[in-house]
């Protein structure tokens, strides 16, 4: 009986075991994970907000920002002289070096304002090479030139806007007689700009002056002056000489006619109707277009002759003036020397004073057989004068101011009375 009461509960307990079994699965606590070494547990009631500035002040530093690139440096001085001495060119007067210039647009030549004093031929030179030229304004500070002829050198370009305080800039001038390698170029900054002057703390080259002063990019913003006070370059901008380069006659040919003026003096020799003189002269001269020369000339000579019997005193006022046309030839550097053949005619005035000494007896009947007669001296003085007009032919050479020259005194009267004239001289 027992026996079979048991065996149905058993068979009960059994199913209520299977059909218990899945549902005690499902609610059985999930494993506990491990919390990660140094950091803390975050507790899930905390605010978002904490938890997102705490990750944030642990995140790595952020990289470092990348320099801007630098400032390209200044050009160096050797790049910017083989491009600027190009176009720099030694201005002459009368083949002697005066002053440097620079090429612009249209091969015009801007220089030192000292070339607006020449009153001789001027010339414009890169190395062996030159070319005559004519000065056409001088209205800005500058002297500006135009060529007879092509010289072939590059221009430089010109910047219309004023240099910034602090800028880096060039004065760039020529040693010795220019061409390649003579450019001279030395490095400062602006310390001043406006309108009618730049000041710079160059160091201003030898005989820079009339030179360009230029930007990094080799661009002139003016040509060098003189030292001012201070130390400071002062620099003439180029705005207004820019505007003056713009209404400069570009052709030689289109220039009006120039007339240079000079004043001089001489010293001279001549030889005359058997007597040789020496003296002076002062002459005022006039070029005109650089080939004819009008010469105008007031001199005063002098011979004495004295001797036991007789004192002579010679003294002749030559005026004279004479026509001419200059021959020049130039030498390698630029250098020149010119010959001028001339016809004119000398007005003379010769003023002879003469003093005649005479031995005698006080006495004049004395008589030397019987006494002692007492000798006496007596002199006597004359005076004559003539006026003598005489045609002329001369040469002269010249080279800078100095000159040398011949001229030859016609007496058509007498024609083996001519007379000759070796002076030298210097003229301005």
């Amino acid at each position: 009986m027992l026996r079979r009461m048991r065996t149905p509960r058993l068979l009960f307990l059994g199913l209520l075991g299977l059909v218990a079994a899945p549902a005690m699965a499902q609610t059985e606590p999930e494993p506990a994970t491990a919390e990660p070494e140094g950091e803390p547990a975050v507790d899930a009631d905390e605010a978002p907000e904490a938890v997102a500035d705490e990750r944030e002040m642990e995140a790595p530093p952020p990289p470092p920002p990348v320099p801007a690139p630098p400032l390209a440096p200044p050009p160096a001085l050797d790049t910017l002289a083989v491009q600027a001495e190009a176009s720099l060119v030694t201005v002459r007067c009368q083949g002697a070096p005066l002053a440097t210039g620079f090429v612009t647009s249209g091969e015009k030549i801007v220089a030192h304002r000292d070339v607006s004093r020449c009153r001789r031929a001027l010339s414009v030179s890169f190395g062996d090479t030159a070319v005559d030229a004519r000065l056409v304004s001088d209205r800005v500070g500058a002297s500006v030139l135009v060529l007879e002829e092509s010289l072939g050198r590059p221009a430089l370009e010109l910047r219309d806007e004023a240099p910034a305080r602090g800028e880096a800039v060039f004065a760039v001038g020529l040693a010795g007689d220019g061409g390649p390698g003579a450019a001279i170029v030395t490095e400062g900054v602006v310390a001043h700009a406006d309108e009618r002057r730049i000041l710079a703390d160059v160091a201003l080259p030898e005989d820079a002056e009339g030179g360009p002063l230029l930007d990094r990019s080799g661009r002139v913003l003016g040509w060098v002056g003189d030292i001012d006070d201070g130390g400071l370059v002062r620099v003439i901008p180029i705005g207004p000489l820019a505007a003056e380069l713009a209404t400069v006659t570009p052709a030689s040919e289109e220039i009006r006619p120039s007339v240079y003026p000079g004043l001089g003096f001489s010293f001279a020799a001549i030889w005359d109707s058997g007597d040789r003189l020496f003296g002076g002269s002062a002459l005022f001269a006039a070029d005109i277009l650089d080939r004819l020369v009008l010469r105008a000339e007031v001199g005063v000579y002098f011979h004495d002759d004295d001797d036991f019997a007789q004192e002579t005193r010679r003294v002749m006022t030559l005026v004279g003036a004479a026509v001419g046309y200059r021959l020049r030839g130039v030498f390698p550097g630029g250098r020149s020397v010119s010959m001028v053949p001339s016809v004119g005619f000398a007005l003379s005035h010769d003023k002879v004073e003469t003093t005649t000494h005479r031995l005698g007896f006080v006495d004049p009947e004395c008589d030397t057989t019987t006494e002692t007669c007492a000798l006496a001296t007596s002199s006597e003085y004359a005076e004559t004068t003539e006026w003598r007009y005489r045609p002329t032919l001369g040469l002269r050479l010249s080279a800078g101011s100095l000159e040398l020259g011949y001229e030859a005194l016609f007496d058509f009267s007498e024609i083996a009375d001519t007379g000759h004239r070796l002076h030298i001289g210097f003229r301005f």
